[in-house]
């Protein structure tokens, strides 16, 4: 997928004739899989390219108000939307200016000279510009005026519930990650580049991999049995540890080498234990150990369900 930063780059244009859907997408979950499968069915009946606009930083941050926590950062959204079949991606930056900028203005004078809409794709209940006061009939007019088409894709549901990411993130708070991983159609993952923590779990002999999350989301302190991948490798299995600042760990069993820079993907696979204290290192290397302990007998459980290894199917589990 390529990825275009605004829409003053001049690979927008040269890109040919696209259908976007604009949103931001966080979590790409099941709601936003309605909308896409109806992206690629609509840019396959134009001969069209598949395309998303989507914003960074969130939009409600730009606006005054605290932003929500996110589902999944911003590089991690990307390959979710590629790996749904988006060939293009625009990431426009919110600023005041745009919010401030009313529908009908941010069509005529930013998206449409910018790129050569051939249609767009968004949800029921689409609505865009300043006070959001912008919506499909407004698309429909603006599509009749300048030659694209407007879809409107159905609504994205599970078991008659609507799908959102208000509902994943409170799945997520509460701890429920098997009903966060429903909603968005794939088992419930963090993902983030690999950084250098204060190694005191390499000083009790149970090296961890910190990860880098800002502004993501984290389940509820404690230690988690997990999967993990390596920049795409293959699962690994592990331990991952949340805690109350919301630092996260990961320790791979078994495994020894450089993971500073690299791309990790974390699967909580069942919670151990709460996050606590312990009076001294030497409680706490003891714990660590009866943790890596549990978690290879959860996972080993897991794995070998139906006699399949469920960290072999595909790239994470299932």
């Amino acid at each position: 997928m390529k990825v275009i930063n605004g829409l003053e780059d001049p690979a927008l244009a040269a890109a040919g004739r696209i259908v976007v859907s604009i949103g931001v997408y966080d979590g790409v979950h099941l709601g936003h899989g309605a909308v896409v499968a109806a992206l690629l069915r609509e840019a396959r009946r134009l001969r069209a390219v598949p395309a998303v606009l989507t914003f960074s930083p969130h939009p409600r941050g730009a606006l005054g108000g605290a932003p929500p926590p996110l589902i999944v950062a911003e590089e991690h959204r990307l390959a979710l939307l590629a790996a749904r079949g988006v060939r293009l991606c625009i990431v426009l930056p919110f600023t005041r200016g745009i919010a401030a900028m009313d529908a009908a203005k941010f069509l005529r004078d930013r998206l449409l000279p910018a790129a050569r809409v051939a249609g767009i794709v968004v949800g029921p209940g689409f609505a865009f510009g300043r006070g959001r006061r912008g919506g499909i009939r407004l698309l429909r007019e603006a599509g009749g005026a300048h030659g694209f088409t407007v879809v409107v894709a159905g609504r994205g549901e599970l078991g008659g519930r609507k799908v959102s990411s208000t509902a994943i993130r409170g799945l997520i708070r509460r701890g429920d990650l098997a009903g966060a991983s429903r909603l968005l159609g794939r088992p419930y993952s963090l993902r983030g580049i690999v950084v250098r923590g204060k190694a005191l779990g390499r000083s009790l002999g149970v090296p961890t991999a910190n990860l880098d999350l800002p502004g993501v989301l984290r389940p509820p302190p404690g230690v988690y049995a997990a999967r993990a991948t390596v920049s795409g490798g293959k699962p690994r299995d592990g331990v991952l540890n949340i805690d109350c600042d919301g630092v996260v760990e990961v320790h791979l069993f078994d495994f020894s080498g450089d993971l500073y820079g690299r791309p990790m993907e974390v699967f909580p696979d069942g919670k151990i234990r709460p996050e606590r204290r312990f009076r001294s290192r030497a409680a706490l290397a003891e714990r660590m150990q009866r943790d890596i302990a549990i978690a290879r007998r959860m996972l080993h459980t897991t794995a070998s369900k139906e006699g399949v290894p469920r960290a072999r199917r595909g790239g994470a589990y299932e």
